[in-house]
């Protein structure tokens, strides 16, 4: 595969990114990555880019369409393939339309477990409002206009699709094959300060889950991984220090993160987080359990059961811990 542009806006998208050029054996290519990403995004992109030599250059969206009017105005340069990431960012799909050469290929990659939603789901569910949709639309006729067919989704999750032709992606060159003795157990936090849990509040959560550990792994060390957009992370914190919870700052990815220190966990519980799925396919011998929660609104807490079921289906278990 040559002529390939990615354009990529998280860690995650950064990983899924580097395993399609595994997968496709791309030799050439060049990186997009926005200059000012939500929460801590941006540090952590040119940290893993950085850590693997990557050349890469940056866009500025902090005007919208006036700063992209621009960069487009500065770079000129056609592409075959484009992979971009977030299925819902219509200024990245703009960017795809934009610099695909005729009859180019367009390819989505992961953005966490809201793409198992959008498999399954009516097409309008990609648009937040009017605007958006008629934005998408007029996207989606340009491109077609300049031969784009039917989009590609590289995709951890076993999914069919009649909107895209899937491709899954295994994580083959992340996974490791050196043998680690499991220990410690971690929790993968979620970013509560979007979340409006019903009935409990997420520090009792957080505590109820702690007691559960603790009971099952007595002896086993517990760390917290706190999400990188949580505001609440401070208050968090103060209630990890006061519980005895090791706090785990991420560099990058909890996944990239415990390859590269050599971590294999005894445990790891989290809230429906991506993380858990992929860390699942990584460590395959660690104990991966999803926390049985409720949200208060219905059609979210729909969506959380879906994604809870494809985790038990790749042996994560939900486990009840009030």
């Amino acid at each position: 595969m040559d002529s390939v542009l990615f354009i990529v806006g998280s860690p995650f998208q950064c990983l899924c990114m580097m395993e399609a050029i595994y997968h496709f054996s791309i030799i050439e290519y060049d990186v997009l990555v926005p200059d000012k990403t939500v929460g801590s995004n941006s540090e952590k992109v040119t940290t893993l880019l950085n850590d693997k030599s990557i050349s890469f250059s940056t866009y500025s969206i902090h005007h919208g369409v006036k700063d992209l009017l621009v960069y487009f105005l500065k770079r000129r340069k056609k592409y075959k393939n484009i992979f971009i990431g977030d299925y819902f960012n219509p200024i990245r799909e703009a960017m795809a339309v934009y610099y695909g050469k005729c009859n180019y290929n367009l390819f989505f990659i992961d953005d966490g477990t809201q793409a198992l939603s959008l498999f399954s789901r009516n097409p309008r569910y990609r648009y937040e409002s009017k605007k958006w949709e008629y934005w998408f639309k007029f996207i989606f006729l340009i491109g077609r206009l300049k031969g784009c067919g039917k989009p590609s989704f590289y995709t951890i999750f076993d999914v069919h699709s009649s909107r895209f032709n899937i491709i899954r992606n295994e994580f083959s060159s992340l996974q490791t094959s050196r043998i680690i003795s499991k220990s410690n157990c971690y929790i993968i936090g979620t970013n509560s300060s979007k979340l409006q849990f019903r009935d409990v509040t997420y520090l009792y959560l957080l505590e109820q889950t702690v007691e559960w550990l603790r009971r099952i792994w007595p002896t086993e060390k517990i760390y917290y991984c706190p999400h990188r957009g949580d505001y609440h992370n401070l208050e968090i914190s103060a209630w990890c220090k006061h519980n005895y919870v090791e706090w785990f700052e991420t560099r990058v990815a909890v996944e990239y993160d415990f390859v590269n220190q050599c971590i294999y966990p005894q445990t790891v519980v989290g809230f429906t987080s991506n993380a858990l799925y992929t860390l699942k396919m990584l460590f395959p011998k660690s104990d991966i359990k999803t926390v049985m929660y409720h949200v208060c609104s219905d059609f979210a807490d729909c969506e959380t059961e879906t994604i809870r079921r494809e985790m038990n289906s790749k042996g994560i278990e939900t486990i009840n811990v009030l």
